[in-house]
This record gives structure tokens, sequence and C-alpha cells, in this order.
């Protein structure tokens, strides 16, 4: 039904080598200007789904309850298993114990029997928080054992402001009033759905985009928890397809966006680009989605998606002999695309490194240098490309050698 493999499925592929972006402490120095928006949200933090830069803030390392965001890492742990081949989406799991929920549930009864992509479909669409006790049996054995997974893998991220308690975001305790339970932070949140796009788009994509829940024994279809699906706000030069809500009295109306942006130009899809979106601790239910989507058009409106060089560009060449059989011509591996605030390429200096120690032959694409873009505004903020031989070069006979020397 849902045969999947995540190494084939990747959403965002990386096609160029961004210097300091393999790991998650490094991203939160990767910070663009920019000015204050005031959403009207405690903590907020969009970052580009490329290169995980952050495009805005404010508050995003304030650590706050996330109530049911929390099933983000759920959908992950539970991917990751289906990866390593322990279970599959069509494994089918029988209840045969009523989950200790209450709150936002699928309301399964004995006997009940559904896939581990439906379970999933429960807790990301719905945000069943019986079907997150279900998976954590499914994938760990139990409760106790997938929430120590939870910390280890958030450990592992680098969410050094992220602990779980609970596979699903309720209180600590039957009530919403009890201790909030499982916290992080804006900055963390989008970090995790980051790896999780980075490695599951496609399954991912195809569950937190849909609009409804409709499966086999329901009593009637039921709406995503997330109302900017619902909107049309392609006309503001985004569209939203994704992810998670939450809501408890201490974490207040959370939010977590994945989006697409086109630069106002809908039919050119070569400016496109992705963001994620986390907004912890809003006041109020519509206000949460009014001001999340106020910050997407922030995003939409400041930034553009720009090539800072083409693959087809000669940046150099070389030509150890001086013969014309020796010319090798040295090209960005890739192209290069970010995305700028305002648009302003000025603020990145180019430095340009080609090695002192090129033999021949030559192979078409061999490594030859680099080339670095850094913003002198903030330095931290680096883009690099290998520089390559744009074709096969030979070497040339001893007698042509000597005849140059």
């Amino acid at each position: 039904m849902h045969k999947y493999k995540s190494k084939h499925v990747l959403g965002t592929t990386m096609s160029l080598l961004l210097v300091g972006c393999n790991l998650f402490p490094t991203y939160a120095m990767r910070v663009n200007e920019f000015e204050n928006a005031n959403i009207d949200i405690d903590s907020v933090a969009v970052i580009d789904q490329q290169s995980g830069d952050l495009l805005y803030s404010q508050n995003a390392d304030k650590v706050r309850n996330i109530a049911s965001v929390t099933k983000c890492m759920t959908l992950l742990l539970t991917l990751e298993a289906v990866d390593r081949g322990d279970i599959s989406l069509d494994d089918i799991v029988e209840i045969n114990e009523i989950p200790n929920t209450w709150g936002s549930e699928f309301g399964f009864k004995k006997g009940d029997k559904f896939t581990v992509y439906e379970l999933l479909e429960m807790a990301m669409i719905i945000s069943a928080n019986d079907a997150c006790v279900v998976l954590a049996g499914v994938v760990s054995g139990s409760v106790e054992q997938f929430v120590e997974d939870m910390n280890t893998k958030a450990a592992q991220l680098g969410l050094n402001d992220t602990k779980f308690f609970n596979p699903n975001g309720l209180p600590l305790g039957r009530s919403n009033n009890a201790d909030g339970g499982n916290v992080s932070t804006a900055r963390d949140i989008a970090y995790l759905v980051k790896f999780i796009n980075d490695n599951y788009f496609s399954i991912v994509n195809k569950i937190t985009s849909s609009k409804v829940l409709d499966l086999k024994g329901m009593d009637g279809a039921r709406n995503n928890t997330n109302k900017l699906l619902f909107r049309n706000d392609a006309s503001k030069g985004y569209v939203v397809d994704g992810f998670k809500t939450g809501f408890t009295n201490q974490a207040g109306y959370c939010l977590v966006t994945t989006s697409v942006h086109d630069n106002n130009t809908p039919d050119n899809k070569d400016d496109d680009f992705r963001t994620i979106g986390v907004s912890l601790g809003g006041v109020g239910y519509e206000h949460r989605f009014d001001e999340h989507s106020r910050m997407l058009k922030y995003i939409s409106d400041k930034y553009v998606k720009t090539k800072l060089i083409s693959k087809d560009e000669v940046i150099r060449t070389y030509n150890k002999y001086d013969n014309p059989k020796t010319e090798v011509k040295i090209v960005p591996q890739t192209d290069l695309n970010v995305l700028i605030y305002n648009g302003d390429t000025s603020m990145y200096k180019k430095t340009i490194t080609v090695s002192d120690n090129i033999e021949y032959p030559i192979k078409k694409g061999d490594v030859l240098g680099k080339i670095e873009f850094i913003n002198e505004k903030n330095p931290s903020m680096k883009y690099s490309v290998n520089l390559v031989s744009l074709s096969d070069v030979s070497d040339i006979s001893f007698l042509e050698k000597l005849f140059k020397r």
C-alpha cells in the first residue's frame, strides 16, 4: 500500500556544499539580518528548508511547553523504525488495550485494526493522542522506552533545549492545568522538522498536507487541525502544505508550518523556496493562524531567491604548459541559489581558491578548488561550491613539455 524507502524520497536535496551546515548547533549561527515584524506570538522562528538559515525570529530560544508539536518527534522515530526495517508502514496493528489518554483522540475500540501509516495520519492530521501511545509501543515496545528514544534522538540532533516526557504532548496529569510536560524552543522545533523533511519529505508531506482524515470505520471525516491548509494564501506569495498544531493551557496555541514561497511569480517555479515556520504561545485559536500568516507574508515580501553563481560560468582558466591542449576551464560544480534579504547581493564577498598542484590528465568534474561567498554583515553566513574541470584534459608528451621549458 505504502512502499517506502527514505533514501528515494528526499524532497529537498542539497545540491551545493554549504559550509558549516551539517550540524544543528551550527545552524543557530546562520542568522539573516532582519527587521522586527512584531509578530504577536511569544516565540517564533522561520528557517529556509534548504540551507537552514534563520530568516526570522522573536524569542526563538525561549524554552516553552510545546503540546502536540511533540508529535513531530513521534513521526520521526516511527519513520526511522520503518527505514531500519523494524516495522513497515503497511503493518497491521490491532488495538488490544485502549490507551489511557484524553483530549484530542481518534477513539479506539478493542479489536480495531489499523496500519502504521494510518496511525501516523491520525497523529498528524487530527492530533490523536491515543494513536501516539499505540505508535510508541509499536516502535519501541513501551511508552517509557519510546520517551527515552525521543530524548536520545533530540540529543543526537543537537536540540539541547528539548525534553520529552510522553509521545503526544499531553500535560503530566489528566487536566489542562497540570504540569505542562514536554518543552522545546521555536528554533529547536524548526530544525527538527527540517531534519524530517530532508530525509522523509515525500511521505511526510503527503500526510501533513491532507486536509481531511477519512478512514474506514470512522463515523465521519474529520478536518486537519491546521486551518492554514484551508486558506487561499497564494495571493500573499506563499502556500502552506503542513505541518502540525498544538494547544494546552500552558503551551498556548502553537503551530508549525511548511510553506512554498514563489517570490510573487507563480508561473516561475525556478525562484520558489520552502520555509519552516514555528510559533509557540499564541493567545487565541484564530489569533495563532492570523499572526503566523502575517509572519509568512513577511518572509515572502522580504526574501528573494537569488542565483549568486551559475554552473555555466567559467571562473578561471588553468594552463600549466601554456599549450592549447592543456587549457582547463574551471567552473562551479552547481548553481548556487540562496535567499537574500531584500535581494541585496552586494553584502556578499566572493573568494576564489584554486589548487596550486593540479596535475594532468584531468577528468571532467575533478575538484580543483572552491568558490566561497561570505555575508559581510554576518560572516557566519557562508556558502561554498566546489570548482571543477569543465571537460577532460589530457596530458601532453615529454617533448612538448620540454619544448615549453
